[in-house]
């Protein structure tokens, strides 16, 4: 079964280094969550060589700098410092303030996941949640999902302002202050 590569942190192109941060990393099905590494086990299992995994780094840690040709193209000065980053709706939920545990966050788009963070790993035996490992070493994010939320929401607009359309800035409008 192959698994999903994952997302490059500064990219091999932009750095020279190939990479990857733990939230990413987690979305691969090959990250020992506990210890924020690759499981040597998932890979065997596959019958994938361990060598190839790439470098895991905190999302805060830097990877490199920006080499000059990359630099060049984007307007940007050669040897500029180059973070890890992290998955997109784990950098969603520090940007809005969501950092302590009882915070919690949610992205209504294609999905819709809600996220709170933790001070402890916790996994879902049920398997309805899933964990990821948060921004800051030693947090965690957990995090359900409703894959095709966006598509609910137009449902939900559409079934109790009767079947009017609403272009995307009047959907927010209409639901904020004719319903409020």
């Amino acid at each position: 079964m192959p698994l999903e590569a994952p997302s490059l942190a500064g990219g091999e192109d932009v750095t020279g280094v190939l990479a990857t941060d733990v939230t990413d990393a987690r979305r691969t099905l090959s990250l020992n969550v506990t210890r924020r590494q690759w499981s040597k086990t998932i890979f065997d299992l596959h019958e994938i060589p361990f060598t190839t995994a790439p470098p895991i780094f905190e999302p805060h840690q830097i990877t490199g700098k920006i080499n000059k040709e990359v630099a060049s193209k984007v307007g940007l000065a050669p040897g500029i410092t180059v973070c890890a980053g992290g998955a997109g709706h784990i950098i969603v939920a520090l940007g809005n303030n969501s950092i302590e545990t009882q915070q919690a966050v949610y992205i209504v788009g294609t999905g819709v996941p809600i996220m709170t963070p933790l001070d402890y790993l916790q996994i879902d035996p049920n398997m309805g949640l899933y964990t990821f490992p948060y921004f800051f070493p030693n947090k965690w994010i957990l995090m359900g999902a409703i894959l095709c939320g966006g598509i609910c929401l137009n449902w939900f607009l559409r079934l109790i302002s009767e079947g009017k359309f609403y272009s995307e800035g009047d959907q927010y409008e209409f639901l904020t202050e004719d319903l409020l």
